[in-house]
């Protein structure tokens, strides 16, 4: 994973100790139910429960087509080391497959700072939409 502070001038790079998981509800969520954003004519979305080893986590999605979902909000609870987390993330902009892939090519200023840094706070990669 690379980290790219462009204020600073400065990058890192950082291993995973594990793998990312795959973007999809994971077989022992429980679902919360289906319900609908917004006003007349919003997205109707549905909701599920994800328990993690220190992060529980409420993941909404809407469906696109059948098997196939977008996430629209997490909510995200627990503990890292000695802090208590409270995280709410909103989607939004998301479309299937990857229509520019240079988002994945390395910043210039990454190849010669290589040093491993420690995040402010690891979640034990709890996180379902991207395996963080």
């Amino acid at each position: 994973m690379y980290v790219d502070n462009y204020e600073k001038g400065k990058c890192w790079k950082k291993k995973l100790e594990r793998e990312f998981r795959k973007a999809c509800i994971p077989r022992d969520a429980k679902s919360l139910g289906d319900y609908y954003l917004g006003l007349e004519g919003g997205y109707k979305v549905s909701s599920y429960n994800i328990k993690g080893e220190r992060m529980n986590s409420i993941l909404t999605v809407q469906t696109m087509m059948k098997d196939v979902c977008a996430p629209i909000g997490e909510i995200s609870m627990g503990q890292a080391g000695r802090y208590d987390i409270l995280k709410n993330v909103g989607y939004s902009g998301i479309t299937p497959g990857i229509k520019n892939d240079t988002v994945f090519d390395v910043p210039k200023d990454c190849t010669d700072d290589w040093k491993d840094f420690d995040l402010p706070i690891d979640v034990d990669r709890q996180d379902y939409i991207f395996g963080l």
